[in-house]
């Protein structure tokens, strides 16, 4: 079991190697979605990862889940990653940018004023992740270049039209992430 630094996450059941990575990782998103927002880096609900199996495990049909509960009427937030045949990076910090979020959003409700049910829009949490990743330098930038300079870039309106980017082709679903982080930034 390890909190992380910003004590925002715990992470539990893997070795304490893996589980330190990730408890860093987890923190080094939580302070550019931060920065990026400009908001205060404080929080007040405890985001849980947890390792499911190992990773000589076959690979699950669906690695990396994430789920809140209200429980005492509170938000209990969960990743859930089954990490057979390895992690993927990008899913991972979707998920953990996605709770980063909710918790964000929850923060301050009051509990009785929780919604039943809740969801983000995809293009907020594609934006902020592709944000992310522009100002800590891990996208490939020339894409970007390539989709402005071609005038590709998909306008708000059709961003916010596409209700599962998920189940697009894998150039769609880059020229709607790239049109997402440059809306977010």
């Amino acid at each position: 079991h390890v909190i992380s630094h910003s004590k925002l996450f715990s992470v539990s059941g893997g070795d304490s190697l893996r589980m330190g990575a990730i408890a860093s990782r987890a923190d080094g998103l939580y302070f550019q979605v931060c920065n990026l927002l400009q908001l205060e880096k404080k929080h007040k609900h405890l985001i849980s990862i947890r390792l499911l199996g190992k990773s000589t495990d076959s690979p699950s049909l669906n690695p990396i889940r994430t789920r809140i509960n209200i429980i005492d009427d509170q938000p209990n937030f969960q990743v859930r990653i089954y990490p057979g045949g390895g992690i993927d990076l990008a899913r991972m910090d979707k998920a953990i940018i996605t709770m980063i979020l909710y918790e964000l959003v929850l923060r301050d409700m009051d509990p009785g004023a929780y919604p039943e049910t809740m969801g983000l829009p995809d293009w907020l949490v594609a934006g902020v992740q592709q944000a992310v990743l522009w100002k800590t330098k891990r996208v490939e930038r020339r894409i970007y270049q390539e989709l402005f300079e071609r005038a590709e870039m998909l306008s708000p309106q059709e961003m916010i039209s596409i209700e599962k980017p998920d189940k697009l082709d894998a150039i769609s679903r880059k020229v709607y992430e790239v049109s997402c982080g440059v809306l977010l930034m």
